[in-house]
């Protein structure tokens, strides 16, 4: 029985997978339209990771997740990244 209970926690604690950025920011809309904010937050990062550095628009999906996920610093400081880069941001947006 504990052996089981490790393969169902392993199978919980594994990172969401997307071949790459575009997938993974498909899949992260996807999820916050299911309302899933968790599974939002981590594949708005996983998207970040794969896609370009410091791309606004990722970055932009990062922080909505922050903030639907319970993270509102760490969302007011993506916003302040993009801010210094001089990136376009819609606060008008329901997620924030």
């Amino acid at each position: 029985m504990p052996l089981l209970f490790l393969i169902l926690f392993a199978l919980q604690a594994a990172p969401p997978t997307c071949a790459d950025a575009a997938a993974c920011r498909a899949e992260a809309e996807a999820a916050a339209a299911r309302r899933e904010y968790e599974t939002f937050h981590d594949l708005a990062w996983r998207a970040m990771q794969k896609g370009k550095p410091n791309d606004p628009a990722l970055m932009l999906l990062v922080a909505r997740a922050q903030a639907l996920s319970g993270r509102p610093g760490d969302a007011l400081v993506m916003l302040q990244r993009l801010a210094d880069a001089g990136a376009p941001i819609d606060t008008t947006l329901a997620d924030f």
